[in-house]
């Protein structure tokens, strides 16, 4: 009979060894069990693994009175343990804005650390906070209109690159954003953009900044209130035109996106039309107004608490 000769095994970070036929597979085991128990987990550049995105708010209107309660209540696919409100800024603390959360001072807000600070104020409010907010600390803006002047853009895009820090934009009422600005990644001279939105009039009372030029109490069938490019409406109806705004800049630039405004008796919504080397779309939203606002749309603060969603998230969807 021939004898089956006995192997030596030497068990790292041990003055043992093992006499044994599975004496390989033992010891590949326990120094897998060994390293496992004794290395430092690699650190995560995931927040929500370390701590909860800090979110102030500027404004509290039909648009961050929803992402606020969102937040504190946690719904909306918002964690409590990933996200905390901590600070508002608004006019005045008249009703129901007397908590501590609350104020109306720009350097009690900063003095909150947030992460990001949420703006639907308005597009004065961009010019007032914007370069002050990047310099400590991201942005994430509804009212886009205003990056239709390019000196705005520029100086806000100067202070983030400085201090690295970034500008988010929310698609706010934008239908199939995403599609369109991958596509317009491609270039092309074949890209065209046409915008038409239906609103009934009374959402645009007092919209112009150049004033009525309609009687829109009295008006019996549909009436084009505006048409011309994404900037030119953006900065006549700061109010109204933050989608042409939103599509000028994620696809063939303000000055050749297409923009009809309507004043419409019925069959409300917006009809967006895009051709590029990708590809064309044609898609129309009926979406429903804010009961609060009627010049905002419900989809608006939604937007936003998908894109706080977006950050705080493990899986992201739309990046």
């Amino acid at each position: 009979m021939i004898k089956k000769e006995k192997k030596h095994v030497h068990i790292p970070g041990t003055n043992m060894s093992l006499l044994d036929e599975g004496a390989f597979l033992w010891a590949g085991s326990m120094l897998l069990s060994l390293l496992l128990s004794t290395a430092t987990p690699a650190k995560s550049s995931n927040r929500t693994q370390e701590k909860p995105l800090r979110v102030a708010l500027i404004g509290f209107g039909a648009i961050n009175s929803e992402v606020g309660r969102a937040i504190q209540e946690g719904s909306h696919g918002l964690e409590k343990r990933r996200v905390k409100l901590v600070k508002v800024l608004v006019r005045t603390k008249g009703d129901g804005r007397q908590a501590d959360i609350f104020t109306t001072s720009f350097e009690d807000l900063m003095e909150a650390q947030p992460d990001i600070i949420v703006e639907a104020a308005g597009q004065p409010s961009i010019r007032q906070y914007g370069a002050k907010i990047l310099s400590n600390c991201d942005v994430l803006l509804t009212s886009i209109g205003a990056l239709t002047d390019d000196s705005v853009l520029s100086s806000l895009v100067s202070v983030a690159e400085k201090a690295g820090t970034k500008i988010h934009l929310a698609s706010g009422a934008m239908p199939a954003l995403d599609w369109m600005h991958a596509s317009s990644l491609g270039g092309g001279d074949a890209q065209s953009v046409e915008v038409e939105q239906r609103k009934p009039p009374k959402s645009w009372l007092g919209a112009c900044l150049k004033g009525d030029a309609l009687d829109f109490n009295s008006l019996t069938e549909d009436a084009t209130v505006f048409e011309g490019n994404a900037r030119e409406a953006a900065s006549l109806f700061p109010k109204n035109a933050n989608v042409s705004a939103m599509l000028g800049l994620s696809t063939v630039g303000l000055d050749k996106c297409s923009v009809k405004l309507v004043a419409a008796l019925g069959d409300f919504g917006t009809t967006v039309k895009y051709s590029g080397e990708a590809g064309s779309l044609e898609v129309k939203t009926k979406g429903k107004q804010s009961r609060t606002n009627p010049r905002t749309s419900a989809v608006v603060p939604l937007a936003v608490i998908k894109a706080i969603k977006n950050m705080t998230s493990v899986v992201v969807i739309g990046a």
